[in-house]
């Protein structure tokens, strides 16, 4: 089978944006490691990313010219990110509550003192 290249119009660390354009029906391997949590859109419209070459990433591609987009979001992320939020809320809930304590603490003190 003939090998068609494609051309990369940008990459970064978790998308990498392709241009291509074939006669044929065919597989677009793109010779990074395969890994759960990479997506693939074809012109738009997500298509699944297989395990190409035992170790790659690999998608069906159609006759014609296309546009493709990788892009690396791993379903943990978004469950990741509202832990952390909550957990950022939960200490300054803490820190509030603990200052308001303290003052209410040193108020009787010196009320008692006097």
């Amino acid at each position: 089978p003939p090998v068609i290249p494609a051309a990369v119009t940008s990459y970064q660390s978790n998308k990498v944006v392709l241009q291509t354009t074939t006669d044929r029906d065919g597989i677009l391997v793109l010779s990074e490691t395969f890994y759960p949590g990479w997506h693939a859109h074809l012109d738009g419209k997500q298509v699944p990313v297989y395990p190409a070459n035992v170790m790659f990433r690999g998608i069906f591609l159609p006759a014609g010219s296309h546009t493709v987009t990788f892009v690396y979001e791993p379903w943990w992320f978004w469950p990741s990110v509202s832990v952390s939020l909550l957990t950022i809320c939960g200490l300054i809930v803490l820190a509030l509550y603990s200052s308001r304590e303290k003052r209410e603490v040193a108020n009787i003190q010196r009320y008692d003192a006097s």
